[in-house]
């Protein structure tokens, strides 16, 4: 759900990966891992690339939290 939600809102902001990583001071490599699922970014990227994305943090944070329960990396309580 993240990957998608990052790629989705990038692509309608018309940036290229590498345009995303320069806003987010990352890089593309890092971008393209997070869009195909291969790589969950930290706290700090995740802040970055909402604020590139212009979106609020909380919203990339809620997708990240869904794809955590969803590969069971939390207990239920």
């Amino acid at each position: 759900m993240l990957a998608k939600l990052i790629k989705s809102h990038r692509e309608k902001m018309s940036l290229t990966q590498e345009g995303l990583a320069l806003a987010a001071k990352t890089t593309q490599a890092t971008i393209s891992r997070i869009e195909a699922g291969e790589q969950v970014p930290s706290t700090t990227t995740l802040f970055k690339i909402a604020e590139a994305l212009r979106l609020e943090p909380s919203y990339l944070l809620d997708a990240a939290i869904k794809d955590s329960k969803n590969r069971g990396d939390f207990d239920e309580w």
